[in-house]
């Protein structure tokens, strides 16, 4: 399946030169299925010199991990940067 960038969430299963980079709100991120343990996500933000957004590590398999911003995180862009296996998702405000 390829990154579906126009619908929220947003769903991620490819790495991508850029998820967006027109500054955006995040509500979410949601990562599932990751399918071995070790396997790692990373968000980055490259404006600035690629600030680290979220990060995980799969310690139990097929079991993701996730974080909520319930004031919104604003980031200029986003990249995800690394991605082991699994899906992810971010819900924009």
């Amino acid at each position: 399946m390829a990154n579906d960038l126009a619908n929220n969430p947003m769903v991620l299963d490819t790495t991508a030169s850029a998820v967006f980079t027109d500054g955006r709100k995040i509500q979410a991120i949601v990562w599932v299925a990751p399918t071995t343990v070790a396997h790692t996500c990373v968000l980055i933000d490259k404006s600035g010199g690629s600030k680290k957004i979220w990060s995980a590590t799969c310690a139990v398999a097929n079991e993701g991990a996730s974080i909520t911003f319930p004031k919104g995180l604003f980031v200029d862009a986003l990249y995800l940067n690394t991605l082991g296996s699994g899906t992810v998702y971010i819900y924009l405000y």
